[in-house]
């Protein structure tokens, strides 16, 4: 049914151009390659924005911006990320876990993530739980502990011992603050 009422608009459109049989016939013979040409065209990395991030000359090399302005820690070959954030004022080391674009918060069933300092201590942030979100402790994409310090001492570097996310487990992730772990 669909096929005559297209063949038939399609013949009418070329009668206006003036445009004979043996034309139509061959443009009609042509839709399928264009069709998969299109569809083949059409495959590949999905599209997305490039407001927040470069690619480098391979295509592979991204810098994201962290969504809370954030030290950004890249997971695999950007398959999640982390974003730690200091907050100062109130005394809290942050942690967000984000998908491989840091557009979207990742849930993980952890109730904490192990971070240890370049000067041996560790930091164990705990998982937060949100009503706003409907996160719970062992279900929530963010972390926090107590964390003091002002000036040079919110620059360090750290280590995430490890992290499992989705059933990938990440372990010995490097960075520094507030730099974090990917180039620009």
């Amino acid at each position: 049914m669909m096929a005559s009422i297209f063949n038939s608009s399609f013949t009418r459109v070329c009668d206006c151009l003036g445009w004979g049989k043996g034309w139509q016939q061959t443009c009609l013979a042509s839709l399928p390659v264009v069709g998969v040409l299109l569809a083949v065209a059409g495959c590949g990395e999905a599209p997305h924005s490039h407001e927040d991030h470069v690619h480098g000359d391979t295509g592979h090399a991204h810098h994201h911006v962290a969504p809370h302005g954030g030290a950004a820690v890249v997971l695999g070959d950007e398959l999640y990320h982390l974003e730690f954030l200091v907050d100062s004022d109130a005394g809290i080391l942050d942690c967000y876990v984000l998908d491989g674009h840091m557009e979207s918060f990742v849930r993980i069933r952890a109730e904490s993530v192990r971070v240890t300092l370049e000067d041996g201590r560790e930091l164990l942030l705990q998982a937060v739980a949100s009503r706003l979100t409907g996160e719970t402790i062992g279900d929530t994409s963010h972390f926090q502990t107590p964390f003091q310090g002002s000036g040079e001492e919110m620059r360090f570097s750290a280590t995430v011992e490890a992290i499992t996310i989705k059933g990938t487990r990440f372990e010995s992730i490097p960075f520094r603050y507030p730099e974090g772990n990917e180039s620009p």
